[in-house]
Formats: structure tokens, C-alpha cells, sequence
């Protein structure tokens, strides 16, 4: 068990393995993004978003009606893009963690 005067603190291992994630974590975070915006992932969604639209229609919903949902349906897209940290989303507003950085900038 380890307690405040404890000197089999693994430092070195410690340091290891967070130079391994700082080497690795943006790669993955650049790779996702990738994804997420690439070519075929807007094909995707596009295909997607059309037949949750045609869906609603074919199962009887008024096609105002249905146009509606859809625009929620990619509302709900891109607020949980931004929820994760991603920008890009309608009028590229900024994250939650951008909101809150700004304004706590601007209150100093």
C-alpha cells in the first residue's frame, strides 16, 4: 500500500508511460477527426440522414413534420461533435471548453 512516505514511487515508469500516451494521443486524436470528416464519413451521413428522413415519411409522418425531426436529427449530430470537442458544427460556435475559457478570459 502506498502512503505519503513511501519511496517505491514508480517515477520513472510513471514519466515512461505518459511520454508513451503524449506521443500517442494526438495521433489518435488526428486519426479520429480523419474519420469523422473524411469523404466516405459525409457519404455516410448523407445516406444516413436521407433515410432516417424517407423512414419518417414512408411511415406516415407529414413530410413538414418529418423535415423537422430531421433537422433535429442532425441538430442532435453535431451538438454531440461539439460535446466531445470537435468544431465544425453550425456557425463553427465554439466548445463548451472554448465558451468557458473565453469568458472567464474576459472576466479578468
Amino acid at each position: 500500500m502506498w502512503s505519503e512516505h513511501s519511496s517505491d514511487i514508480p517515477v520513472k515508469e510513471i514519466t515512461e508511460l505518459l511520454d508513451a500516451v503524449g506521443e500517442k494521443v494526438p495521433k489518435l486524436i488526428s486519426d479520429l477527426l480523419g474519420t469523422l470528416f473524411s469523404e466516405q464519413a459525409g457519404t455516410q451521413l448523407g445516406k444516413s440522414v436521407g433515410l432516417f428522413y424517407r423512414e419518417l415519411v414512408n411511415n406516415g409522418i407529414p413530410e413538414a413534420e418529418a423535415l423537422a425531426m430531421t433537422k433535429a436529427y442532425m441538430s442532435s449530430l453535431a451538438n454531440a461533435l461539439r460535446f466531445i470537442g470537435v468544431r465544425g458544427g453550425p456557425k463553427n460556435e465554439p466548445t463548451e471548453h472554448e465558451a468557458l475559457k473565453s469568458s472567464a478570459e474576459n472576466d479578468s
